[in-house]
């Protein structure tokens, strides 16, 4: 696995900037939805100790994470398919970390192709057209009784499409993984794993929580 060539290989890097307002993403049978305070954990601190994410959060996780030369090994994995047009691409989702911390919660994971060959990947599985990025990608927090999906922000351009704290789908696939990550709203203190749900992929169940 080749974690430090992600940035070379742009199309997992976001490229969103400008200002921007936070809207939070999160819902669940009995916890409210969350607010516009998160920031980062520690492992990853917002540009300036900012306490809302926005596109800079993106673009300091994407330097910060996809830009990493450590190649953690994986604490679980899982099989699925990405839906490419008409085609189901076989690939692999390795969960790296999820990282909680008081305001915010932060999962690092890879995604590489299951056959080991070159794959095409942009597809809309894991988001909505014509976003492709990951915000599908959601934490199920059992303790807390609540499903989280990314943070999400409105970009101050007169964009139409909101913003995603999270790593864009590749166009590509291969041997060598794909580094991803996301930023969601705190788990509940409780919370020692949660679920991690990938849309065509089987659920990565019990995943360990660290903790700053």
């Amino acid at each position: 696995m080749n974690g430090a060539g992600c940035l070379v290989r742009s199309r997992a890097v976001l490229a969103m900037t400008g200002a921007a307002v936070l809207l939070a993403s999160c819902s669940g049978a009995s916890s409210p939805p969350a607010t516009a305070g998160a920031s980062t954990p520690s492992s990853a601190t917002a540009p300036g100790g900012s306490a809302s994410p926005t596109s800079a959060t993106t673009d300091r996780l994407t330097s910060q994470i996809l830009g990493t030369t450590q190649d953690p090994a994986s604490i679980a994995a899982v099989d699925g398919t990405l839906l490419v047009l008409s085609a189901k691409v076989p690939a692999v989702a390795e969960i790296l970390e999820v990282r909680a911390g008081r305001k915010s919660t932060l999962l690092r994971w890879r995604l590489k192709s299951a056959s080991g060959s070159q794959v095409s990947a942009r597809g809309s599985s894991l988001s909505r057209p014509p976003l492709f990025d990951t915000r599908a990608v959601s934490l199920r927090d059992v303790a807390g009784a609540a499903v989280l999906s990314p943070f999400t922000y409105v970009p101050q351009r007169g964009e139409n499409d909101t913003g995603c704290v999270c790593s864009a789908v590749p166009a590509g696939l291969g041997a060598d993984a794909e580094p991803m990550y996301a930023l969601y709203p705190p788990l509940d203190p409780a919370a020692t794993t949660v679920d991690v749900v990938l849309p065509g992929f089987a659920v990565a169940k019990g995943v360990a929580v660290t903790r700053p």
